[in-house]
């Protein structure tokens, strides 16, 4: 009996439990710069030449596109449980195979994005009001915010 105990013990260290699950989302990006065109240049010559393409291939369950100015970027999502490694090489093919392309563009670069969101409570306290706590969360969830935006602006 002590040992059926002593090993459910040990046991017990090694389950892994949470009462969120890690959200993970994976998508394709593909971007492709091409100094001093217009946006709707870039949609024009780059953007609805990648798409048609883009999604047929097996997995996409959406792309979302953006032409700025001397850019373009299209975001694909995919469908849950998709074999990312090999959606990406799909992808490059699929961009490669694309002869019509602007020769002053750029050469297209496609990356692999994996985004995580860990679902955290945070709980402060100490010897002070509770309006006081309640700034202290508030300026907390502002630098979190301010942070966030920063990271995701600087990996699109």
């Amino acid at each position: 009996m002590v040992v059926m105990l002593v090993l459910g013990v040990l046991a017990s260290t090694k389950i892994r439990s949470q009462f969120f699950p890690d959200v993970i989302i994976e998508r394709v990006t593909v971007s492709v710069q091409w100094d001093g065109a217009g946006p709707e240049d870039v949609d024009n010559a780059i953007v609805h030449p990648l798409e048609p393409v883009l999604l047929a291939i097996d997995g996409v369950e959406t792309t979302n596109s953006t032409s700025l100015e001397g850019r373009a970027v299209i975001l694909m999502h995919f469908e849950p449980g998709s074999d990312m490694s090999r959606a990406t090489e799909d992808v490059k093919v699929a961009v490669d195979s694309i002869t019509t392309m602007p020769d002053e563009a750029e050469e297209p670069v496609v990356r692999r994005a994996i985004w995580r969101d860990r679902v955290t409570d945070v709980v402060i306290t100490g010897p002070v009001s509770t309006d006081q706590l309640a700034r202290f969360a508030d300026e907390f969830v502002a630098m979190l915010f301010t942070q966030c935006s920063v990271y995701c602006r600087s990996h699109l």
